[in-house]
């Protein structure tokens, strides 16, 4: 889909988003105390209009990825990011409709989205758009009251917690699989090695969370905290 020479992360694709996502999640931690809903607002706007600008008739799917767009990725995410927060803090307040939707439901409208060849009858930008505006955030909404039994909800905490490593990881991971497999073999791959790169990514990534990402997190989260003073103050006696 991309020339090597021409992605930004040539190494590891992925991480094009990261690296706008960061800038993103700066940027609102600077501006944050000096903005209010309305603000929020209109930096969304903006950020759509931004989107669609650079967006058409071209796609969403180069912005931020190759050197020619760079740009774009940044209302690529920024769009993303601000409907998300705009989205939590409806939540918070009260002010989204209560749908418990089964689990089930959910998934099944995720499959459709991503199952059905929407493309040819509707053109890449157009089911994009569809997507980001419309679709994904009501997902989004229906997902925050889904009714989860406490064995899903324990297996859906577990999920979330790998999502974020193996999001970083799984692209130099399938290469490294997929050439490890020609080399053991001249057959075509097929969905037995799919499965074991599948399976060896997933153990490989739940070894770097339990043994660098979440020690990493709890030893920056005691660097970050306030400091709680452990003496008492001391009165003077008259």
């Amino acid at each position: 889909m991309y020339s090597f020479g021409a992605t930004l992360f040539p190494v590891n694709l992925p991480v094009w988003s990261l690296f706008f996502e960061l800038w993103v999640n700066l940027i609102y931690a600077l501006a944050a105390p000096f903005c209010g809903r309305r603000t929020l607002g209109a930096a969304m706007c903006a950020s759509l209009v931004w989107l669609l600008a650079v967006s058409w008739p071209p796609g969403l799917s180069q912005l931020g990825v190759i050197e020619t767009q760079f740009w774009g990725g940044f209302p690529r995410a920024g769009f993303s990011f601000l409907a998300g927060l705009t989205i939590f803090l409806l939540g918070r307040d009260g002010r989204l409709p209560r749908l418990r939707v089964p689990l089930a439901g959910l998934l099944v409208g995720l499959a459709i989205i991503l199952g059905v060849s929407w493309v040819q009858w509707i053109g890449v930008i157009y089911f994009e758009l569809v997507c980001i505006l419309v679709l994904f955030p009501a997902l989004v909404i229906l997902g925050i009251d889904a009714t989860l039994g406490p064995q899903t909800a324990t297996l859906a905490k577990h999920l979330g917690a790998l999502s974020y490593p193996i999001y970083v990881t799984h692209y130099p991971l399938l290469d490294m699989m997929e050439r490890i497999f020609l080399r053991l073999t001249p057959l075509p791959l097929g969905p037995v090695a799919l499965a074991a790169s599948l399976a060896i990514i997933v153990a490989v990534n739940w070894l770097m969370l339990k043994l660098l990402d979440e020690p990493l997190r709890r030893w920056l989260g005691g660097l970050l905290a306030p400091s709680k003073s452990t003496s008492a103050p001391q009165s003077s006696a008259g």
